[in-house]
C-alpha cells in the first residue's frame, strides 16, 4: 500500500467498500517467500501489511510479534492479507459510519461550507488590507 502512487488500488480511502478494502489487501504486493516474516528492507511488502495490522490491532502487538504468530501458525500470504483486510474493514468502521452519516446531512454540511467561505473571504480581506499597506497602496 502507497499513498503516493497514482493508482488508487495502492490505498485504502475512507469511501471504500468493506469489499473494496479486502480486494485492494489481497492484491497487495509481497513477495513469493511462502512464510511470514517482518523484514522491511528484503520484504517491504509483507512489512508494510504487518505494520497496518500492528497500527490497527486490537491487542497493540508489534509487527513483528505478529510476524511470528503467523509463522509460527503457517500462514501464508493469502491468510495475512485476509488477516490484514478483516482489521483494517474493523478499524475502519466506526469512522465510515460516521463519514457516511455526515455526508447524508446536506443542511449541515452547507453551513459547514457557508462558515469556511465567510472565514475565508474575512481573511483574505484582511490579508489585503495588510497587503496595500506594506506596498503603499492604502494612501490611494
Amino acid at each position: 500500500m502507497s499513498k503516493s502512487h497514482p493508482s488508487l488500488q495502492s490505498r485504502i480511502l475512507l469511501t471504500d467498500s468493506p469489499k473494496d478494502i479486502l480486494s485492494k489487501l489481497k492484491s497487495a504486493v509481497t513477495d513469493s517467500e511462502p512464510s511470514i516474516t517482518f523484514d522491511p528492507v528484503s520484504r517491504p511488502g509483507v512489512a508494510n501489511l504487518l505494520t497496518i495490522w500492528s497500527a490497527l490491532d486490537p491487542s497493540g502487538r508489534t509487527p513483528e510479534q505478529l510476524a511470528e504468530t503467523a509463522h509460527n501458525d503457517g500462514w501464508g500470504m493469502g491468510k495475512l492479507k485476509g488477516a490484514v483486510g478483516e482489521v483494517v474493514v474493523e478499524g475502519m468502521k466506526d469512522v465510515r459510519g460516521e463519514y457516511e452519516r455526515v455526508r447524508k446531512e446536506h443542511g449541515y454540511l452547507s453551513e459547514v461550507a457557508k462558515k469556511g467561505r465567510e472565514t475565508a473571504s474575512e481573511r483574505a480581506r484582511e490579508t489585503m488590507i495588510e497587503v496595500r499597506k506594506v506596498i503603499g497602496l492604502d494612501q490611494i
